[in-house]
């Protein structure tokens, strides 16, 4: 079964999908990231079919996005959307830590994707 937690890590919201018989070895890592005005959750169906071939999928949400967003107007956010990338990139060097300390990620199998601004 295909298992979706939900996880704070380091202050960073996302969701962690795996197999529930492979939570605990170490696979495969994919970040999927969202695009801009979107949330972790509009790519639940990516993750779900990459776990399904057995990858550890980790949907973290972007800065002023889904959990973390502060109200703010489509005008007061599109001049943030390069704080928001380089963000992202600091973030995922955390997430990449983390996940590396836990033993959880099959040795260089790495990898990113994401639609729109996450791409």
């Amino acid at each position: 079964m295909i298992i979706i937690e939900k996880q704070h890590i380091s202050n960073i919201p996302l969701l962690h999908i795996v197999k529930e018989e492979k939570k605990e070895k170490a696979l495969p890592l994919v970040f999927f990231i969202h695009g801009f005005t979107s949330a972790k959750e509009h790519n639940l169906h990516f993750a779900y079919l990459l776990a399904e071939k057995g990858m550890r999928v980790v949907l973290p949400e972007a800065l002023y996005h889904g959990e973390r967003e502060e109200q703010l107007t489509q005008e007061e956010l599109a001049p943030r959307f390069w704080e928001i990338v380089t963000n992202e990139i600091k973030e995922l060097e955390v997430l990449k830590n983390h996940f590396e300390q836990e033993n959880l990620i099959e040795k260089g199998r790495i990898g990113a994707a994401g639609t729109s601004m996450g791409g």
